[in-house]
């Protein structure tokens, strides 16, 4: 299964501050995370090569808790779709490294020399990422008014 949250670490110093907002402050937050985390889903789901539509198909958006969100694909090919394999296996996407997720892709199958990845999910969680933040910090600097 291959996963991308948008709570990653760079949120955390919006999102701890939420235990002081008012409620419809939180209700504000929700709905900025999951209009995100649907731009995700919909950029995904726009740069995945298909083959048969599956993998396109597959990816969607989970609510986790009352903020987060995952936006995943349970297709099992899917990470090395992502990431490659054998000796063609790329760490780093759009500047950030993934060597913890991707790694265990260069000892895969996948072709005599290895599959070229063609990533999709991490892509396009990194061109949301910093409009993201930038969302969640205007919230907080306007008193949680969207």
């Amino acid at each position: 299964m291959l996963r991308t949250e948008i709570s990653r670490k760079d949120l955390d110093n919006v999102l701890g501050k939420l235990d002081t907002l008012s409620k419809d402050m939180r209700k504000n937050v929700e709905y900025t995370i999951n209009k995100h985390a649907l731009r995700i889903e919909s950029d995904a789901k726009s740069r995945v090569v298909v083959d048969t539509g599956r993998l396109r198909s597959s990816i969607k958006t989970e609510k986790l808790g009352e903020l987060g969100r995952t936006v995943y694909t349970n297709v099992e090919y899917a990470p090395y779709v992502e990431f490659g394999t054998k000796s063609k296996v790329n760490t780093t996407i759009m500047g950030e490294d993934y060597s913890e997720v991707a790694i265990q892709f260069k000892k895969s199958n996948g072709g005599l020399g290895g599959v070229r990845p063609r990533p999709y999910l991490f892509p396009a969680f990194e061109t949301e990422r910093p409009r993201i933040i930038k969302a969640l910090k205007d919230l907080v600097k306007n008193g949680g008014r969207l």
